[in-house]
């Protein structure tokens, strides 16, 4: 583990598994400070180049999902080896599988789940996922750069009990050439023991019905925005640190970028795809 670079307020020092032989590549974890955990070394398989990653185990009793991992599959000759990255990363989903632990493991995979159906070896990649009774929570392309959309970078559980107490979906940003990817894990677990909780007995003595509901539903109601209280959040601009080089002039150019990149993404019409990449060319020549 190298010494952290980055601090996020609230959270623990950065994880993180990097290359000795370069800046580039590596993966990296930040966690919540509220969160107890230790890293799982037999897991967090790194060889460079090839196969990159970092697991940690949560200690709680209160979260379902106990075991956290990010994967890297570098994608760049000559070292890059698909077959030895598939065979590490099932190993460990089957150390997982044999602990009865629940999992979520995610990052750049470079394999185009896209592909299933036309391509021999990605059919044979996610059927060995699925064996394993592990399933990907992205089903969208994460990587537009036309005329191709690819799907490389996944996040997978074996936690299929309640699905739908989980969200899962891609974020449209413009940091770099990937879209970004979530998964949300509700506190269903808090809001099953309100429930529990419940003292319903002066609505069982109420003689009309529909004023008995009521009164259960002001109950049911309390417990659940209690649960998952309902945040406005509002971002004041004069609390942005902005870098010294970032002029007004530059800032207002990022900011056109950035529209100009939805109207592209949410409809992709030649006309969009042209202004996008026109706008491009002439943010990067200035």
């Amino acid at each position: 583990m190298m010494t952290p670079r980055l601090k996020l307020p609230g959270f623990h020092d950065i994880l993180t598994q990097c290359r000795s032989d370069g800046f580039m590549g590596g993966v990296g974890l930040f966690i919540k400070d509220s969160i107890n955990f230790k890293v799982r070394h037999d897991l967090s398989v790194f060889i460079p180049h090839v196969h990159e990653s970092l697991f940690i185990e949560i200690i709680s009793t209160s979260v379902k999902i106990s075991i956290v991992g990010i994967v890297y599959r570098p994608n760049t000759p000559p070292r890059v080896n698909a077959d030895i990255f598939s065979t590490h990363l099932f190993d460990t989903m089957d150390i997982i599988n044999s602990e009865r632990k629940t999992s979520i493991i995610m990052g750049d995979f470079n394999i185009d789940l896209l592909k299933y159906g036309i391509h021999r070896k990605t059919n044979d990649y996610i059927d060995n996922v699925f064996s394993r009774g592990v399933v990907p929570l992205i089903h969208k392309p994460t990587r537009l750069i036309p005329p191709t959309a690819t799907l490389i970078d996944h996040i997978y559980t074996n936690d299929n009990r309640d699905t739908n107490r989980c969200s899962s979906g891609v974020i449209l940003m413009d940091i770099a050439d990937h879209l970004g990817t979530f998964h949300l894990v509700k506190n269903i677990a808090k809001f099953k023991q309100l429930l529990s909780q419940l003292n319903c007995d002066n609505t069982m003595d109420i003689e009309c019905p529909n004023n008995a509901f009521n009164a259960f539903m002001t109950l049911y109601k309390d417990a659940f925005e209690s649960t998952f209280p309902l945040k406005s959040i509002k971002q004041n601009r004069k609390y942005i640190t902005r870098k010294p080089w970032v002029t007004a002039g530059l800032f207002v150019s990022s900011r056109t970028k950035i529209k100009l990149l939805k109207n592209k993404l949410k409809e992709p019409s030649l006309y969009n795809i042209e202004r996008y990449k026109t706008y491009i060319n002439i943010y990067i020549t200035n």
